[in-house]
């Protein structure tokens, strides 16, 4: 038995085979990101009246976000058969019992969505990376996690210093929860990283929506603003331009103020706090506007990153992280001569913008 069939016994009380075995391939594209929660709530309220929630949370458990998801993707990726497949499961420990997984996958409706995920459309060439173990990729996050040390440490010490005020948990615990959320944030998208830009973006993007939800639980009835401390110091009321705008950069033109879906756990704009004062600040921006705030919030942009490379810049990871210590205003005059802005309106935005976001 499959660890995902134990999952569906365990969680969903269903014991038929046939029945798990469709629970399970709509689990595994959902895990792969070709399935929504909507499609697997719908095949498990067809055999049960159990609560799928419980189900579709246990699928994050380490064992199947890590290793069942890298070890198919990688032999999706390669074009494995079953045997190659089976072959490469040591990389990944992969449990003997699970091999059947990939045979399911294989015979599955799903398995063509799966497939174009791999190939680009316009070109014919591979796409979304697959990493052939664990170990390497562990050695990537390892180095986002060095990277991030500092913008993680200055998170806290802004957004999250109160939760130490009374005792109830100190800097470290919280640096580590931070962590673990982002690092877990990154084994869900899996394996959809256009670069090691858009990987490190989905990571603080994890963090930040942890943090929200953190200072959304603790705060006052009614889920009220932070105000005056008991203590006497001040809580910022100020909204983090990171927590208010969601954007999918993959999408040309989807450049929404919306909330993620419910997987995410992220916050949708009616949760923001102080969302009136947002709103007034936020009515008159423009599309063009709001795109520029996207780039400068460092989410990768295909189209910005061609029009870097064709004037002579390097890649917009490594010219936004070079740029934030050398002066981001030349940043800003980038993206704004790539959006065919004037630079004036691009630095009139931030301007007006600077009362209450951040």
């Amino acid at each position: 038995m499959t660890r995902i069939h134990q999952l569906i016994r365990k969680h969903l009380n269903i014991g038929k085979t046939s029945v798990q075995d469709e629970i399970t391939v709509v689990s595994l594209a959902y895990i792969l990101k070709v399935a929504s929660a909507k499609d697997l709530n719908a095949v498990v309220l067809r055999y049960t009246s159990q609560n799928a929630l419980a189900y579709r949370t246990s699928l994050n458990h380490h064992y199947v976000i890590k290793n069942i998801k890298f070890w198919l993707w990688y032999c999706i990726y390669s074009g494995f058969n079953e045997e190659e497949a089976d072959e490469a499961s040591d990389n990944f420990d992969i449990r003997p019992k699970d091999f059947p997984l990939y045979h399911l996958l294989k015979r599955s409706q799903y398995w063509k969505a799966i497939k174009k995920l791999s190939v680009s459309q316009k070109d014919g060439k591979l796409r979304y990376r697959a990493w052939q173990s664990l170990t390497k990729f562990e050695g990537i996050i390892q180095k986002v996690l060095k990277e991030q040390e500092t913008y993680l440490k200055k998170y806290i010490h802004k957004k999250l210093k109160f939760l130490t005020f009374s005792g109830y948990s100190d800097v470290e615990d919280i640096y580590f929860e931070l962590q673990y959320a982002g690092v877990m944030g990154l084994y869900k998208m899996y394996p959809m990283f256009d670069s090691r830009l858009h990987l490190t973006n989905i990571y603080k993007r994890s963090i930040q929506n942890f943090g929200c939800n953190q200072i959304k639980h603790h705060t006052t009835q009614g889920r009220s603003v932070l105000d005056r401390q008991a203590d006497g110091t001040f809580q910022s009321r100020k909204v983090s331009l990171d927590s208010l705008m969601s954007v999918d950069s993959t999408v040309e033109g989807d450049y929404s103020l919306s909330g993620e879906d419910e997987d995410t756990n992220a916050l949708s704009y009616e949760d923001v706090n102080n969302k009136l004062a947002v709103r007034k600040a936020l009515a008159k921006v423009t599309n063009k506007e709001k795109r520029l705030l996207v780039l400068l919030k460092g989410n990768y942009d295909k189209g910005f990153s061609s029009y870097l490379h064709k004037n002579g810049h390097s890649d917009s990871d490594e010219l936004f992280d070079k740029m934030l210590k050398s002066g981001i205003h030349k940043y800003v005059n980038l993206a704004a001569k790539y959006l065919k802005m004037s630079i004036y309106d691009a630095h009139s935005c931030l301007i007006k913008l600077r009362t209450v976001v951040q």
